[in-house]
């Protein structure tokens, strides 16, 4: 797995709707902004262990607690967190919402982490389609979800269905005029169809190191 493009996967798809308030949920995403994990872990434990936060406050903090632990190596406790908080999440907003779908998001790609590609596959699956249930098939939720499915398709080997998922993602992306020069979509397509047409796979992963080296 190219841990560079897996970071940027993750960071799309942890964008969560709920704005939390208070000074140390601002220190929380100053740090976690600075690539300052640990620190980040510490504080989010203690802001837990308070007891001061209302129960939609947790379920973020979960969330970015999970981020946290992935973004450390931690996937098993990433996962861990991130299993509690989709029940949570569930429980409070429904299945059939787009918090739930981000957070089971994410859990889809902590198991493609840690090489569970099956379960990372059936995770972005459903969070595709509650996406798709919730704004449409041409909505830009949907694309960018079944963007991140047709990454792990392809690292499944299924790179027929990858290539068809990506340029569908594509042409809804160009539908809402918001394709052109998006880099991270470029270079989910470039690794799919590289492997899909057969020819050197590495060139995918080299692009992808010197994009971030850039």
């Amino acid at each position: 797995m190219n841990k560079y493009l897996n970071y940027i996967l993750l960071l799309y798809l942890m964008i969560f709707t709920i704005k939390v308030k208070g000074q140390s949920h601002n220190d929380i995403d100053s740090l976690m902004s600075e690539g300052k994990y640990f620190e980040a872990i510490t504080v989010i434990n203690h802001t837990i262990e308070s007891n001061t936060s209302t129960h939609i406050d947790y379920i973020t903090l979960l969330t970015r607690l999970s981020l946290c632990y992935n973004f450390t190596d931690n996937y098993a406790k990433a996962i861990e967190t991130g299993v509690e908080c989709a029940t949570l999440t569930q429980t409070e907003y429904g299945r059939y919402s787009e918090e739930y779908a981000t957070v089971i998001g994410n859990l889809g790609i902590f198991h493609g982490w840690l090489g569970h590609i099956d379960k990372a596959i059936e995770y972005l699956k459903d969070s595709s389609h509650i996406n798709e249930t919730i704004f449409g098939n041409t909505s830009h939720k949907y694309a960018s979800s079944i963007s991140n499915l047709a990454f792990y398709l392809s690292e499944n080997g299924d790179f027929e269905d990858a290539n068809l998922l990506i340029e569908k993602a594509n042409r809804i992306f160009q539908q809402n005029g918001i394709i052109d020069g998006n880099e991270y979509y470029s270079l989910i397509e470039l690794n799919i169809k590289t492997a899909y047409n057969c020819e050197n796979y590495q060139k995918g992963i080299d692009i992808s190191h010197s994009f971030f080296k850039s």
